[in-house]
Parts: C-alpha cells; sequence; structure tokens
C-alpha cells in the first residue's frame, strides 16, 4: 500500500494498487515528460539517481510510458527510492 500511495503522489505518475502481486505497473505522463523511449527513461533514472527500474516494453507493453516497481524493500528504504524517483520526475524531459 506504502508503494501504490507515493508512486500516485508524485506529479505525472500513476498506478492501480497491487493485487497480491510484488510489483506495480507505473504509467508515466508521456506529454508532461516527452516520454517516447522508455528504456531511455530507466537508464536515465538510473544514472542520475541510481535507482535501477524495469522498463514496461519489457513486458510487451506497447505504450512507451511505463515501468515496473518491485516495492519487496523495507519500509525505510522504498520512502528513500521514491523521494529520489520524486527528485527524478520533478525536473525530467526526456531529450
Amino acid at each position: 500500500n506504502l508503494a501504490h500511495k507515493l508512486i500516485n503522489e508524485i506529479d505525472g505518475l500513476s498506478c492501480n494498487p497491487a493485487m497480491g502481486a510484488l510489483y506495480l505497473f507505473v504509467k508515466v505522463d508521456a506529454e508532461k515528460f516527452n516520454i517516447t523511449n522508455d528504456e531511455k527513461m530507466i537508464l536515465d533514472l538510473l544514472k542520475q539517481e541510481k535507482i535501477l527500474l524495469v522498463h514496461g516494453s519489457t513486458f510487451n507493453i506497447v505504450e512507451k510510458n511505463y515501468f515496473r516497481l518491485v516495492f519487496l524493500p523495507h519500509t525505510d528504504e522504498l520512502i528513500q527510492a521514491m523521494a529520489k524517483l520524486k527528485n527524478f520526475f520533478s525536473t525530467y524531459s526526456q531529450l
């Protein structure tokens, strides 16, 4: 529940609650962030914030504006990671 809540608090990101899984598929507002390549978005995130997620196209999601977030870390680690994710998307625009 915590990961779902924190993701939906980040402007431009949204997801549905996990239904028994240990992950969330997060939709990124492609227009707001100029997203055309989900793999580039994830690599940019890794370079800037040192967080590794999996881009949605890996799971055959046709739209290039999704990523998968596994929420297994302890609560304190998850909160820190969500703060970094929020920081990244506060200024991100794909070039």
